[in-house]
């Protein structure tokens, strides 16, 4: 499921700085930087490679795309990012 929008690592990290006054970034890395990461904290390899392409997909943005499957199981359109995190940013905090 989708919210109404899609948006990129880079307006979520701008929203989070919003959120909770601090300055979050987000820094682009290559899918075989985010395997080794994963490595070293202790993920197998083979569920490090797995995640690394999937998360490789969607940072180039070829998994870019909406679904109406939130809005029709609720009954009212979802929230957008943007949205959830001023809704919780005592949360965030």
């Amino acid at each position: 499921m989708t919210g109404p929008k899609g948006i990129t690592n880079a307006e979520i990290a701008q929203l989070f700085t919003k959120a909770t006054g601090k300055t979050i970034s987000c820094t682009p890395i290559s899918v075989m930087q985010l395997r080794q990461s994963l490595m070293g904290h202790g993920m197998p390899d083979i569920e490090a490679g797995a995640t690394a392409e999937l998360l490789g997909v969607m940072a180039t943005g070829t998994a870019a795309y909406t679904s109406p499957d939130a809005e029709r199981l609720l009954g009212h359109p979802p929230r957008d990012f943007a949205r959830f995190t001023a809704d919780f940013s005592a949360a965030f905090r």
